[in-house]
């Protein structure tokens, strides 16, 4: 499987608060959010989420198609505008390997 950075915002200031509050119910804990982010063909790894309009999150999938089918099963593709981005790279201190770093294959400027 691949990796992926999807970078999430909010469809409006309701969903933003919905995402940002704690849940009535759903996931809880880290643990809930992995199990609930675990799909056939895509899992999401990680997520970062701060104050601002934009968060982001790690997936493991083989083609973006997956992660976007994955967020409609969520329902999330209602309250979510979601680019996905394929990561050629993945390097974290968290998961050291020893491996050699991955070179992306060369994809000029847009102009």
């Amino acid at each position: 499987m691949k990796h992926w950075l999807a970078i999430h915002t909010y469809s409006n200031n309701e969903t933003k608060r919905e995402w940002q509050s704690p849940p009535e119910s759903g996931p809880s804990t880290d643990e809930e959010f992995i199990r609930i982010g675990t799909f056939k063909n895509a899992k999401c790894l990680q997520q970062w989420m701060g104050t601002e309009d934009f968060f982001f999150c790690h997936w493991k999938a083989e083609t973006e198609d997956d992660i976007y089918q994955a967020l409609k099963e969520l329902g999330s593709d209602m309250t979510l505008q979601t680019v996905v981005y394929e990561s050629h790279r993945f390097v974290s201190a968290y998961k050291l390997t020893g491996e050699e770093i991955a070179y992306p294959p060369f994809k000029p400027l847009s102009e």
